[in-house]
C-alpha cells in the first residue's frame, strides 16, 4: 500500500485533482493510476488478499465502484466534508464522509478505533499525559502511530526516495520503535503555543530535536492537519533524497534547497522518544514535534543499511511484524 500511495508523492497529479487522459496514460515510472484508485473519491467497497508465491508476495486489491474515470476528478477540492454525498454524513475525527456502520460481510469494528489513509482516531479510556492540557488523546495516537507506521515501512526497504532515479531506499537493521514521551509533549505544547512558526531555542529543549511547519489549510481538523504535517517532512526523502549509505554528511546537513532534515529527524534510527503538539493559530495550524535523543548528527548514519532487524540495540528485540526494535 505505501508503494501505491507513494506515487501520488513521486510523481503527482494535476492540483485540480482531475484523472485526464494524460494522466490514465503516463508510462512508468511516472504513473499514479494505483494512488488514484486507493484516493478515489467514492471507492467505498474494498477487498484484499495477499498470497505467498515461489518467491514472491502477490498482493491484491480490488475497489468499488472502482475509480480512475477520464474526465472527472479523484476527489472535490473544498472544505472538509462540505459535498459528503446523500446518504452519508461527516465524521469529523478523520474527515471522510460514511454511512455508519460495517458493511455486509465486513469485520466488525473493535476496540474503540477506526482508521483511514492519513489519520487515525482513536477512542481510549485514559489520558496518557493528564498534565498537558492542549493535547488531546486522539492527537496523540495520530502523531505516534503515523511515526511508527512510516518508520516501519523504511526499515521494511519500502520507503521511496530520489537517488538519481526514484526508488526504494534499502532496509534498516536497527530501526527503533519510538515511544511517546509527556516531558517532550509538554516541551512541544510550549513552543506551539508561542504560533511564530519558528523553530524554538535549542537551549529551550536540550537533548531533543525538533521538526516544525505552518498548514494553512484551516478547514482540517487537528487530526487531519497532524497528518499532513507529518506527510510534509516525511516526503523529503521522496523529494530530495540522500545517500544508500544513509550517512548523514556536512553536505545533507546545509543543503540549502532539496532538505532532508525533517524527514531525517522522523526516520533517525535511535530517535525512541517522540512528543508533539498542535496549535490553532490565526489563519494557520502551527505543527511541532520534538525527538529524542536528537538525530541529525553529521558523521552518523540514518540507519544502519542491513538485514532487517539485524542490529537491534542491547535491550531490545525485534517485532518482526513492523521491523522495528522496541
Amino acid at each position: 500500500m505505501s508503494k501505491w500511495w507513494g506515487q501520488l508523492a513521486r510523481n503527482g497529479v494535476p492540483s485540480n485533482m482531475l484523472f485526464s487522459s494524460a494522466v490514465r496514460h503516463r508510462q512508468p515510472p511516472n504513473t499514479v493510476t494505483r494512488f488514484t484508485k486507493m484516493a478515489w473519491h467514492n471507492n467505498v467497497r474494498l477487498g484484499c488478499a495477499v498470497k505467498k508465491c515461489s518467491g514472491f508476495y502477490f498482493v491484491v486489491c480490488q475497489y468499488g465502484p472502482g475509480g480512475n474515470v477520464v474526465g472527472e476528478n479523484i476527489y472535490n477540492i473544498g472544505a472538509t466534508c462540505s459535498n459528503c454525498p446523500s446518504g452519508t454524513t461527516c465524521d469529523a475525527t478523520v474527515g471522510l464522509c460514511g454511512a455508519g456502520g460495517a458493511a455486509s460481510g465486513a469485520p466488525p469494528a473493535s476496540g474503540g478505533e477506526t482508521s483511514a489513509p492519513g489519520a487515525t482516531t482513536s477512542a481510549p479510556a485514559t489520558n496518557t499525559c493528564p498534565s498537558n492540557a492542549g493535547v488531546s488523546e486522539s492527537l496523540r495516537q495520530t502523531y505516534l502511530k503515523k511515526h511508527n507506521d512510516l518508520r516501519s515501512s523504511l526499515a521494511k526497504g519500502n520507503g521511496e526516495q530520489k537517488n538519481g532515479a526514484k526508488g526504494p531506499a534499502p532496509p534498516a537493521s536497527n530501526m527503533e520503535k519510538m515511544k511517546y514521551d509527556c516531558s517532550v509533549e509538554a516541551s512541544a505544547l510550549k513552543h506551539a503555543k508561542t504560533c511564530d512558526g519558528e523553530l524554538s531555542p535549542e537551549s529551550s529543549r536540550p537533548g531533543l530535536k525538533e521538526n516544525i511547519i505552518k498548514i494553512n489549510d484551516m478547514s482540517l481538523n487537528e487530526n487531519a492537519a497532524a497528518s499532513k504535517a507529518m506527510d510534509k517532512w516525511w516526503e523529503e526523502l521522496a523529494k530530495s533524497g540522500v545517500g544508500q549509505d544513509m550517512k548523514f554528511t556536512d553536505a545533507i546537513r546545509h543543503r540549502t534547497t532539496n532538505i532532508v532534515t525533517h524527514w531525517s529527524k522522523m526516520a533517525w534510527h535511535n530517535n525512541n522518544k517522540l512528543g508533539c503538539a498542535l496549535q490553532r493559530c490565526s489563519g494557520f495550524y502551527f505543527a511541532v514535534c520534538q525527538y529524542g535523543p536528537g538525530g541529525n548528527d553529521v558523521g552518523g548514519y540514518i540507519y544502519n543499511v542491513a538485514a532487517v532487524c539485524s542490529a537491534c540495540p542491547a535491550g531490545t528485540t525485534c517485532d518482526s511484524a513492523t521491523a522495528l526494535c522496541g
